[in-house]
């Protein structure tokens, strides 16, 4: 990487469903990057070794493609690069993103960084244990199961981060202890007699990547570090993207639509997502790069597809 940064890598996970978000995503960062290191995890099923002009990053060890749709993030642990940033591809970069991979890049391993979004901490600190325990159902886990599965974890004995921004050392975790305790999960949850296998359930033990990381920064005793709102959630304005704590060099790097509206080709005159003009000019400028002009047709005729079908949706609740 220009910034001398060449063994931190970036890991962008993305699916069919938001195939069009990871090319936005892509060319934002390589607009302050030249040749930045990124490997992408498309599903299983994509054919090609290449996907938004960088390396599709996929195992071949069936443990670890066990590892698959909400957990399928976990197999950068045996990705190759020994430093990396993980991200989900329904966000972009807002600034220049070498700074961070440059301080990476030279850490101590093992190390794992989250971020905590300060307008919410406050909460989590002054909450009581019900408080803490529905906080704990909702990023980790349903907490009756979670007591079942390992009785040793308390869910609500530490503030629980978000999977979609984080950064880590592959060895922060014993690889076989992960598999193993993922075997475990599914083990549990077969047992639970639920139709939808583990990968694919709401209502499995954990709540998907988010709650087996949270889970296992407690299994191995990882002190995690925290950086303040390392991401703006794209569900509140920009007029609301304040670090209510002392910010870090790194704060606000990224937004993340994870959630919430996702911007998309097409304008849509009463659409209030934010930096979604950004988006666009982001992703038309990636399909001018790459001249892929039968992409964007398809990217907006399943944009306005999503948005009827959820305009229908919408209408149904109303009136039934």
């Amino acid at each position: 990487m220009e910034s001398g940064a060449e063994d931190v890598a970036i890991y962008i996970s993305t699916t069919k469903s938001d195939y069009r978000l990871g090319k936005a995503f892509v060319e934002s960062i390589e607009q302050f990057a030249d040749r930045p290191l990124i490997y992408i995890l498309p599903d299983d099923d994509y054919p090609s070794d290449r996907m938004f002009g960088h390396p599709v990053w996929k195992p071949r060890d069936p443990r670890i493609l066990a590892l698959d749709r909400y957990y399928k993030k976990l197999r950068v642990f045996w990705g190759p690069a020994e430093r990396f940033v993980y991200v989900d591809a329904d966000q972009i970069v807002l600034r220049d993103l070498r700074p961070f991979l440059d301080h990476l890049r030279t850490r101590d391993t093992p190390f794992f960084m989250a971020s905590w979004a300060s307008r919410l901490y406050p909460g989590w600190l002054a909450g009581d244990s019900e408080a803490r325990r529905r906080w704990a159902a909702g990023w980790v886990g349903p907490t009756d199961q979670l007591a079942q599965f390992e009785p040793a974890f308390d869910p609500t004995a530490a503030y629980p981060f978000a999977s979609g921004n984080w950064a880590a050392s592959r060895n922060v975790f014993d690889q076989t202890v992960l598999l193993d305790e993922f075997a475990r999960a599914l083990e549990f949850h077969a047992r639970s007699g639920r139709p939808e296998p583990m990968s694919i359930s709401r209502e499995a033990v954990f709540n998907g990547d988010q709650g087996f990381l949270n889970y296992m920064v407690w299994k191995h005793g990882v002190a995690v570090d925290w950086i303040p709102d390392f991401f703006w959630w794209g569900g509140l304005p920009e007029s609301e993207w304040t670090c209510k704590q002392t910010p870090s060099p790194y704060t606000g790097l990224f937004i993340h639509w994870g959630g919430c509206p996702r911007p998309g080709p097409v304008p849509i005159p009463w659409s209030t997502v934010p930096l979604a003009a950004r988006w666009r000019q982001l992703y038309y400028t990636y399909c001018r790069k790459h001249g892929d002009w039968i992409g964007c047709a398809k990217d907006s005729a399943d944009f306005l597809a999503l948005l009827g079908y959820q305009s229908l949706s919408r209408l149904k609740r109303r009136l039934f």
